[in-house]
């Protein structure tokens, strides 16, 4: 059965929300059924970015006994350390439809993002905020100057 991933934003500004999963900010990610050998074609990448660009990340991780009880870990239940980096269009983490990295492997599989970190770090700029327990939020502000940027999600499987 294929699952899919459901990517939601929201604009928020002092504590007033703008937006929220509104139009394009929700993005729901479908996975495809794929015969061994099939290639799939990427999409095509526009990027109109340019100069320096600041990004502030704030992730509020809502899960616990309560709200998830279906299938809730019960051991030491954690989210995977956010990882975000500034990139060209060259440089891809993930392809759909290919082969997960080592790195990318250790970070679903295990939580562990030291791998993947390495992975980046030999091609582009890295920012990591560090790891997340419980539901406390955490936010990373974090500037560079770089050609085109992108931030996609990377989903972790609780293992």
């Amino acid at each position: 059965m294929p699952f899919f991933l459901l990517c939601r934003a929201s604009i928020v500004q002092k504590r007033i929300i703008y937006f929220l999963d509104e139009g394009s900010l929700t993005v729901r990610l479908c996975e495809k059924e794929t015969v061994f050998g099939e290639t799939t074609e990427k999409p095509p990448l526009e990027c109109c970015a340019c100069g320096t660009a600041k990004y502030r990340v704030t992730f509020f991780g809502n899960w616990s006994e309560k709200i998830h009880p279906k299938d809730y870990p019960r051991r030491a239940n954690h989210w995977s350390a956010l990882i975000g980096s500034s990139h060209s269009r060259s440089y891809v983490l993930w392809e759909y439809g290919g082969f997960a990295s080592e790195g990318v492997k250790q970070v679903a599989e295990l939580g562990s993002p030291v791998k993947m970190e390495e992975e980046i770090r030999q091609k582009v700029s890295l920012l990591t905020p560090g790891g997340h327990w419980g539901q406390h939020p955490s936010q990373s502000d974090d500037s560079l100057d770089r050609q085109p940027a992108s931030l996609p999600c990377l989903p972790a499987w609780p293992g």
